[in-house]
């Protein structure tokens, strides 16, 4: 009797941050692919993390998660934040001297203080001009409230990072299968999209 051959429309890039999910779930997703890609499929698991390391904060747990939020319609929410500050003050009117300066870095709200002075005044009517430079991003917030792994990490540098390392084991897996595809053997490689 002939086995019915593995159906690679079911292939998919498996993803997780425990061993046991892996034993338990990857075969169905990738019994279609030859050893040498599940090995390289295997090794890119978050689960892998460096000890001490959240395999929640790794970059493949952290992409599945906002795909996850794609697939069950969550707003994948942004702050702007104050990611850097150069200030100056300029005592104009009545203040002695600056004590302290705290600058409000992080998710900004609406009425947010961006620096806060303590000051030493001499006259009834203290003034200070603020001047210099403020960098602005755009951070993570997480719809879910669940772990908060991606909260106030900058939107630009988690894609970024994220595409990097997709492409990156988009292409090793393009090599193993272009090798197994020039052998003659059937193979079946991952969608990746």
């Amino acid at each position: 009797m002939l086995q019915p051959s593995p159906r690679i429309d079911q292939t998919q890039f498996p993803i997780f941050t425990r061993r046991k999910d892996w034993n338990l779930k990857a075969q169905a997703m990738i019994r279609s692919l030859p050893d040498d890609v599940v090995c390289l499929v295997e090794r890119a698991q978050p689960y892998h993390a460096s000890e001490g390391a959240d395999p929640r904060q790794h970059l493949l747990a952290i992409l599945n998660r906002l795909s996850n939020h794609d697939k069950h319609r969550l707003l994948h929410t942004a702050v702007i934040t104050l990611d850097g500050a150069a200030p100056g003050f300029r005592m104009t009117r009545d203040v002695a001297s600056i004590h302290e300066i705290a600058i409000g870095f992080g998710p900004l709200e609406p009425g947010a203080t961006l620096a806060r002075l303590t000051i030493g005044t001499d006259g009834p009517e203290p003034k200070v001009e603020m001047y210099g430079e403020f960098a602005f991003g755009v951070s993570f917030t997480d719809p879910t409230g669940r772990g908060k792994v991606i909260e106030g990490q900058p939107v630009i540098d988690v894609l970024s990072a994220a595409y990097k390392l997709v492409n990156d084991l988009v292409l090793r897996i393009e090599f193993a299968c272009k090798r197994h595809d020039s052998s003659g053997e059937p193979v079946a490689c991952i969608a990746m999209g």
